[in-house]
């Protein structure tokens, strides 16, 4: 059998592919390491230093071009390359300066941007690993700017933009969900990027599309499959009470629930021992020194990312409800029946006017 020369070139490249993706490999490690104290810790890393990764990439950047044609080999190859500078260690042992840590990192940044033109476009949430671009959000936080500027922006340009179904139907927007749901932790610093966003801009457009993450993010929760998801994956994402703070787990659980009277007097009282809690912590008014700058903390507090408000934000459906109770003329228990409705008439018989009273203190907080 006789080769050409561009056969035997694509055969050496390709070879040589595979030996690097087999180093790459057997280079990290994960193991259990057990303390004096019967405490275990799970330690995962790789035997390349965070100093060597840039050469690395930039090494690996080279060969990935020249396997354009080899789709599946240069897809492990980036993969490969990707994990090993997740997983290799920022601190060497003996403890470095600032200065050298921030120009290895630096360093760092500016070769993982050389691996940019090659990133996947599909999803790849149809198999069981870690994706690709969430690698990338870890590496440089600043790509996961540029990847929700970019969506933002043309929520921006298009208002009639139904953003929901360009979610799910755009292949590039449905990974950028794929990888939000798949990571709790960069789904709470998206969601406090863009709360931030608006607060500072005030843009409708920026809270819509928090709405939207927000709702199709506990969409992909409910029915991965539908997503694109596989089984497998999709038993592994975890409860939705992982993607927002801790101490909103009851609250969440009325807001993403179904709408009715009986919840939406639950979400009132709820929200209403929130405010009793901060007024309480703010303490009594004086005139001391002192006073503005734990009012102005406190007041930072009930406006941001973890609030209550931020929460209720992103589900503008009870807002809209609220206002329905507001003009229903009084005939809540008719239309909106309900046993708690129906347990304050028989009690205080005061259920129309509790709905409406709820309501109307709801539409204040907001």
């Amino acid at each position: 059998m006789c080769f050409k020369a561009p056969d035997l070139c694509n055969s050496s490249i390709e070879c040589l592919a595979e030996t690097i993706l087999a180093l790459l490999s057997s280079s990290i490690s994960c193991k259990v390491s057990r303390f004096p104290n019967l405490q275990e810790s799970l330690q995962v890393g790789s035997s390349i230093s965070a100093a060597d990764c840039p050469k690395l990439i930039e090494a690996c950047a080279d060969v990935i071009g020249s396997l354009e044609g080899s789709g599946k080999l240069s897809y492990k190859l980036f993969c490969a390359v990707l994990k090993v500078a997740t997983s290799a260690c920022l601190h060497p042992s003996q403890f470095p300066s600032s200065i050298v840590y921030e120009k290895s990192r630096c360093k760092r940044n500016t070769a993982i941007s050389k691996l940019y033109p090659f990133t996947p476009d599909e999803t790849v949430a149809t198999v069981c690993e870690m994706p690709p671009r969430l690698l990338f959000w870890y590496l440089d936080p600043l790509s996961l700017k540029d990847d929700i500027s970019r969506i933002l922006r043309e929520v921006v340009e298009r208002p009639f933009l139904c953003l929901k179904k360009e979610l799910h139907e755009r292949m590039a927007w449905r990974s950028i969900m794929i990888c939000l749901v798949t990571s709790p932790t960069i789904f709470m610093e998206t969601r406090a990027l863009l709360h931030a966003w608006f607060l500072v801009t005030g843009l409708a457009s920026i809270l819509e599309l928090c709405i939207e993450l927000v709702s199709s993010a506990l969409d992909v929760l409910s029915r991965p499959m539908w997503w694109g998801m596989s089984m497998e994956l999709g038993l592994k994402l975890p409860f939705s009470h992982s993607y927002f703070p801790s101490k909103h787990n009851n609250l969440l659980a009325k807001l993403a629930g179904p709408i009715s009277c009986e919840n939406f007097l639950d979400v009132v009282r709820l929200v209403t021992e929130t405010v009793v809690y901060m007024k309480r912590q703010l303490g009594p008014m004086t005139d001391t020194p002192y006073h503005d700058f734990r009012q102005t903390s406190v007041n930072l507090t009930i406006i941001d990312h973890k609030s209550t408000w931020a929460m209720l934000m992103d589900f503008p459906a009870w807002f809209y409800f609220a206002v329905m109770l507001l003009f229903s003329d009084k005939h809540c228990q008719g239309i909106f029946p309900s046993s708690r409705t129906k347990q304050a008439v028989e009690t205080e018989k005061t259920s129309d006017s509790e709905l409406c009273g709820a309501a109307a203190s709801e539409e204040e907080g907001s």
